[in-house]
This record gives C-alpha cells, structure tokens and sequence, in this order.
C-alpha cells in the first residue's frame, strides 16, 4: 500500500536550509529563489511554528556573523522577511538582530551589503515604535549609534536617499530620542559641505540639517531621487524641534517662510534684466543654516544655471514641507506662496528686457533660456498647493485664473511646459469646478481646440471611408488606399499658428513633424476637454461645443481607419492610450447635455462598435462600457430624446450640428427619431378636419396627373439608394426640408378611394446663366384639398439650395433609370407648383 507525502512548511523549510543555506560562500546566489518561496508559502509565519523556525534563527546569526561579505547581506534580507512574516521570531531576537546589524554598519562594507542592512534596520526600529517594552531596550540603546554610523557613509552618493530615508524615519516615530546628541564628534564627511562645526558636543539633528540644505542649493538638479529625498528629511525635522505641538507648528511655519525668501533671492538674481528686485532687507533667513549654500559664481553663464537649479530644488522643498503630515494644525502661508507664484509667471519669453542702465543682452538671452524650468517648477509647486489647499484657494481663485491664462499664452511652443498647464488646470477644475470654467473658458477652449486640431493636410474623409455605410472592412481598406481628401482642420477658413490656412478647399502639402501637437500634449488636451464636458458641458458655447465635438467624431473615424497625419515617420499618432482617451472623451460629451446630444448619439453607437475590434484589450474595454452608457441614455423605459433646438441670437452664427458637418443628412439605422410636439399635432388635425369637409371627388385627369406624379416619386426612390456617398455631403448645406405627410380613406357610394402620402421635394439649382428645378408632388384624393396643402406648403416653405453637381445629377439619374424625356416634362408642367427662380439672390450668395 503506497502512502500520500505531501509538502508541509517545515519540509520545504528544511530544503531550503539543508540545500541553499548551508556553505557562506555560495548562499549569496540563492537568495532570491529563498525569499519568493518563503514570501509564497508564507513558511516563517507564528501558525506555521515548528522545529525549523529555531534552526531558521540560528543560521540567521551565523549569516551576520560570517566573514563572507555576501553571506551577511543575505542574512540582512532573510531578517528583513523574517520580521515581517513572524511576531515571535521578531520579539526574542530582536536584540541580537539589532546589535549585529549596527555593527556591520560599523565596519567597511560593500555599498549593497549597507544599503540591505540600513533598510533593515529602519524596519526594524519601525516595528518597535509601538512596542513600549522594546523602545527602552532596543531603541534608546541602538537609534544614536544608528544615526551616528549613518553619517560615516554620506560619502557615497548612491546610498544617500537610503540614508535620508532613514533620518526620516527617525524623526516622524522617535522624535524625543532623535533630540539626543551624539557620543562621537562631528563626522569629517560634513565639511564637504561647509558646515563650519568642530564641536566635538554638536547636535547630530544639526548636522543632518545642514546635510539636506547641502543638497537643495542647486548643484544637484539633474538628480531628483535625491533632491526629493533630501527635501523629505528636512521638512520631517521639525518633529524634533520640542515636545510641544503649537512650537513644532510655528518652526514648521518659519522653515516655509525662509525658503520662499531664498526662492525671491534666487529671482532677484535672474530677474535683473527684466525687473526691479525685491527689497533684500525683508528677505531675512531666520534658520542660519539655510545661509551654508554653496557660494555664485560672478559670471551669468555660471551663475543663471545654478541660481535656477536651487529655485527648483527649493520648490522640491517647499513641496515636501506642504505634503508632510502633521498630527496638529499648522499655519500655511497662502498669500506669500501665491505672490512668489505670480512673481514667476509674470516673466515669460514675451518679456521684453527693461531699459535699465548697464545690463548685458547675453544676461537677457541667458534668462529666456532657463525661463520654461522655472515655470515647470511653479507648476508642480502649485498643483501641490492646490491639493493640500483646497477649498482655502477659493478666495484667490481669480489669482489662479489669471496665471492659467498666462500659462496657455506663453507655453505654447514647449511640449513639457504645455502638457504640465494642462494638467495644472485639470487639477484646478477638479478643484473649484464650473466657477473656475467660467473665468478662463474662451482661452482655454480656444488652445484646446488649436491642440486637438487636425494638422494635416492629408485627411481621410469619412464620407469617402463609408463610415456612416454599411461597407465591408474589405472595402473601406481599399478606399483608404485611394481616397485621400486635402482638408485642413476643423476650424473651416481660419488660420492657425503658421498662418497656413486651413480652409478645406485649399490643397496643402503633406503635414511633417512640426505641423502636429506631441502625443503629450495632445493627451493631456483630452485629459481636460473630458473634465470640462462633465463640469461644465451644458455651458459651453453652442459653436464652440460643436467644434470640439466635429474633432472628437474625426479623429476617431482616422484613429479607427488607421489613418496617420504624420506621413514622415513610421510610428502610429493614434496610440492605445490615445485611443481610448478619444473614446473616454466621447463618452463624457454624450454625459453632458447639449444641443447636438441627440445627433451625436446615434452616430457613436456605430463609432463604439467599431471600437469593439480594436486589437488592444483595455481599449475595447472602454468602449464596451461606452456602449453601455449609449444603451442606458436610449432605453426605452426613459423619456424619448427630443432633438436640441438651438435657439439662435441676432448676430450670432448659426451652428451646425457636428454630425451633419461629418456625416451631411445620414441617418444611422435605428436612430430614435424626435416625436412630433402638441403644436404639431393640433395642426394636423384641423388639416384632417378640413378635408373630411370637402366632398368632391378627383376628376379622371387629375387621377391621371396623379399617376404620373407617384411613378416619378418611385423612380427617385429606386435611384437614391444608388446615389454616392457624396451626396450626403451635399445634404448638409440644406437649411430646411419640408415633409407634408397626410394619408386619408374614405367610403363612396360608387367606388372606394384610397389617398397615398404626398411627399414634396424641391432642389433648386442656380447658375448665372439658368435655373434648374425639379418637383415631386402627389395631389390628394380631392382638388379642393390639393390646392389648399400646395398654398399651403409654397407659404410655409423656400427652396433649398444644394450643390449644382448634385442636383444636376439626381435628375439625370432618375431620367435615364425610368426614361423620362422632355414631352413628359412638359405634360406635367401643368402639375407642377410655381418655382421660385431665386432673382433676389446676388452673385455673392450664389458664390456661397
């Protein structure tokens, strides 16, 4: 009889200790494959205890103890899971753990033996910072030796966000003990950076002070890592200032002020050719360590490039004391952060130099340089600001306004800068909303849309791609091969930045690189067009609504038709993360109410369909949910979409609906149509009343008319499914369209007679030599009746102008499909209503 043998933690524990554990010498090569299996099985945890766990213990110490260097790093890894998975284990060998791991700190050791056992050992003091019992043992007796051990290594560059973590660690858990001073003197590493202390009694709180000034004075930039984790230490020093709360708050308060006032002095020095400096009597540092900087140099070249890099490492700073959680309240100096603010974009490329005496132009050119790093830096100080802040910002709202407008004026041309204005301005709307909107909505809206332009010049044009046709995938691959329009953007005759016009009649050259927005900026742009439909999207200018709406449809039929607006390089514009940004972004149009909502509808339920077969995952994921949002505004259980009247000012523009300006007069199938109002509705039953009144019949030559006029309506619907793409287009010059529908059956005592729907169609063509007009028109079952509905529609309605070549078209189709020649024309010329020849039009509309 075989036995079961299954694998318990103690067996695979013991593998682990007999086959990988046992030489020092090879034990380093392991360790990865022993932490992912004790962190999987979860082997050193208190229910899993056995006999293994003692023996697991005591090869831990042979491991710190060893005189192999890699040997006692991986001890210092294996004690790290230990503590993390084990209560027990943690508690009755926390002592030793803690006493040979600050020894090794106390030997030469390779940078990666330190850097693991530093790591370990702020988890380790973590761990006691809720344990009263061990902090009299383990802390008060190993932190200042831990602390002192630190700074020996602050020679080597890459451990120092280990050690500034460290530091910061300390200072938020044991903030009484941190206060205690060293045993040891002053550590000779430090007067690298100029701290001028051979007090063999001087605080190590002050040395560590001084260490992180050291590395916000701008000569290390390029290395953020570090900047940020030098600017986290400081900003914790604090905690060890006193024991009592309103104290720590007030130092934290003073630290805030005096590095704004290095900020200013760092502007004095930059501004000089652009403004007067700020009076340095009022920019008095309280915290005289903040005076150790390293020194200028005197020439700009030298100087400008350092002053800016401590401007930002400042505002790194200035960021960690905001974000820094604080158990008591402290006091934000609102007003001094935003006049700092201001001061910094009130300077710009448009800037011109003052004509002050003695200044240098180079000095002048040297400072547009290094403008846009200062105004990326205000940037993420404020965006800091601003979600710490909050709702304490309201009162300088127009402050915040007026330096978003600056930054869509003057940043323009950066990518980085531009990407960071809009994510700045995001944060804002999030923030303060509509109100916000509602100060900078006509430049906003304006750079967006000049943003999400389409730059080139070599557009597929959706009705030649037969995206509102049911054409085969086959077929619209085809047509993209051989049907490129020249089109410019969607902002019809004006000109962009370039001064390129973009009139859609004009033919272009193709666009290059420069011609389109970064991928960056063009996300961020959506980022926050999204955010401005869903806050502010009812409010929005009907025209400027549309506008973004006639983008948004185009860049998705391009992005689903893989059409590239960059001919000259090889990768795609239309990214996954693009793609389905476009497509978050027409789900927050259909959200927000708007006049062209109903429109625009019907016409993304196919757009989303599409979508389904994008070959990235998360992008069909967004719009399957898409199609539920359409099927939820479309249920049949809720209220029925009216189509948006857009009601039209004296001197305003009329707006023309998005779809109809990409689709022309196409009407998706199965789009819900606008339910006739109660106005209507009366009138057509007075018009019922009206006929049932009448008692005369039709006489045998108006039947005859009658006949002829229904096998011309006939022949026009056999041909209109037949008519290009092109013609759908042309329906979307058409400004009205007049559809009198009436169907009546009445009893005779001689014979039965059915009316069928009269349909009335005028398309009128005007040249300058001659007029083209051609009319369907079915007479009802009465002539009395008949003439009242033909007054009646040649009152109600004007005809419509439509292109010549497709109006001339029409009727040449519908004539050679049923052979209608001249006499029939004439015969039924009797039949047809009186056509206005358009004689008050002038040459100018015609043009039109």
């Amino acid at each position: 009889m075989s036995h079961v043998i299954l694998a318990s933690p103690a067996n695979l524990l013991h593998t682990l200790l007999r086959n990988y554990l046992r030489d020092d010498a090879t034990v380093k090569d392991h360790v990865p494959l022993v932490l992912e299996t004790i962190s999987h099985y979860k082997l050193l945890q208190d229910k899993n205890t056995n006999d293994q766990h003692k023996i697991w213990a005591q090869r831990l110490r042979s491991l710190l103890e060893s005189q192999q260097t890699g040997a006692r790093w991986a001890g210092a890894c294996f004690v790290r899971i230990t503590m993390q998975q084990s209560h027990a284990l943690f508690a009755d060998h926390v002592r030793t753990w803690a006493t040979l791991l600050v020894g090794i700190l106390s030997r030469p050791e390779s940078t990666t033996t330190v850097e693991a056992t530093i790591s370990t050992l702020i988890d380790l003091f973590e761990r006691t910072a809720k344990r009263p019992d061990l902090q009299s043992d383990i802390t008060s007796k190993f932190l200042q030796d831990f602390h002192r051990h630190l700074l020996t290594h602050i020679g080597k560059k890459e451990l120092l966000p280990t050690i500034f973590r460290a530091f910061t660690s300390s200072f938020i858990h044991f903030p009484t003990t941190s206060r205690g001073r060293s045993k040891g003197g002053p550590i000779s590493e430090i007067k690298e950076f100029k701290t001028g202390h051979k007090d063999a009694d001087a605080k190590t709180i002050d040395n560590i002070e001084k260490l992180c000034i050291a590395y916000l004075d701008g000569r290390f930039e390029h290395e953020p890592e570090l900047v940020k984790a030098a600017a986290t230490c400081l900003a914790s020093v604090h905690f060890t200032n006193s024991s009592k709360p309103e104290e720590r708050a007030e130092f934290w308060r003073s630290n805030v002020q005096d590095i704004i006032k290095l900020m200013h002095l760092c502007l004095n020095g930059l501004y000089t050719t652009v403004e007067d400096k700020v009076d340095e009597t009022q920019l008095t540092v309280k915290n005289s360590n903040y005076s150790n900087m390293s020194a200028l140099a005197k020439d700009p070249a030298q100087q400008y490039p350092l002053l800016t890099g401590r401007f930002t490492s400042l505002a790194t700073g200035l960021a960690a004391f905001l974000t820094c959680a604080t158990p008591y309240p402290v006091a934000i100096p609102m007003k001094s952060i935003l006049t700092l603010l201001a001061r910094v974009y009130d300077v710009s490329s448009k800037r011109a130099m003052s004509d002050s005496h003695g200044l240098d132009r180079d000095d002048y050119f040297t400072l547009m340089v290094l403008v846009p790093a200062l105004h990326l830096a205000a940037n993420k100080m404020l965006k800091t600001l601003i979600a710490v802040a909050e709702d304490h910002l309201v009162p300088h709202m127009s402050v915040l306004a007026r330096i978003s407008t600056q930054g869509l004026r003057h940043n323009a041309s950066s990518r980085m800068l531009r990407a960071s204005t809009y994510d700045l301005i995001e944060a804002c709307i999030r923030a303060f909303g509509y109100p916000y909107i509602k100060r900078l909505q006509d430049p906003l809206m304006a750079a967006l849309l000049d943003d999400l332009r389409m730059p080139s010049s070599r557009v597929l044009n959706p009705l030649e791609l037969g995206a509102a046709s049911s054409s085969t995938a086959g077929q619209a691959g085809h047509r993209q091969q051989n049907n490129w329009r020249q089109k410019g953007g969607a902002s019809g005759g004006k000109h962009n930045k370039g001064g390129r016009s973009q009139d859609g009649a004009t033919a272009a050259a193709g666009a290059t690189q420069e011609d389109i927005v970064s991928p960056q900026v063009f996300a961020a742009a959506l980022s926050v067009l999204s955010v401005v439909f869903t806050t502010a999207g009812p409010n929005l200018a009907a025209a400027t609504r549309a506008s973004a709406d006639t983008l948004l449809v185009t860049h998705l039929l391009n992005s689903q038709h893989q059409a590239n607006p960059i001919e000259q390089v090889d990768y795609p514009f239309y990214t996954p993360v693009i793609r389905a940004s476009l497509y978050r972004l027409l789900v927050a149009s259909l959200s927000a109410p708007g006049d062209t909502l109903s429109s625009l509808l019907s016409l993304s339920v196919g757009i989303f369909k599409t979508g389904l077969m994008d070959p990235e995952c998360h992008v069909r994921d967004v719009c399957s949910l898409a199609l539920t949002t359409c099927d939820l505004l479309m249920h049949s259980r809720l209220p029925p979409m009216q189509r948006a009247r857009t009601i039209q000012k004296k001197g305003d523009k009329a707006v023309q609906d998005p779809a109809m300006a990409v689709f022309g007069g196409f009407e998706a199938p199965g789009a819900v149509k606008a339910e006739p109002t109660e106005e209507e509705d009366e009138e057509e039953e007075e018009e019922e009343e009206e006929e049932e009144m009448e008692d005369d019949t039709p006489t045998q030559e108006q039947a005859e008319v009658d006949g002829e006029d229904v096998d011309m309506e006939e022949s026009i619907a056999a041909v209109a499914p037949q008519v290009s793409m092109t013609a759908f287009k042309a329906a979307a010059s058409v400004s009205k369209a007049d559809d009198i529908s009436s169907t009546d059956k009445f009893n005779n005592t001689s014979s039965t007679v059915s009316t069928t729907v009269a349909t009335k169609t005028v398309l009128s063509e005007q040249t300058s030599t001659a007029t083209f007009a051609t009319t369907v028109t079915t007479t009802t079952s009465l002539a009395a009746a008949a003439t009242e509905a033909t007054a009646a529609s040649s009152s109600k309605s004007e005809p419509t102008t439509v292109e010549p070549s497709v109006a001339t078209r029409l009727v040449q189709e519908a004539q050679h499909a049923h052979g209608i020649n001249k006499d029939d024309d004439d015969d039924s010329d009797d039949a047809m209503p009186e056509i206005d020849m358009g004689e008050g039009e002038s040459d100018e509309d015609d043009d039109e």
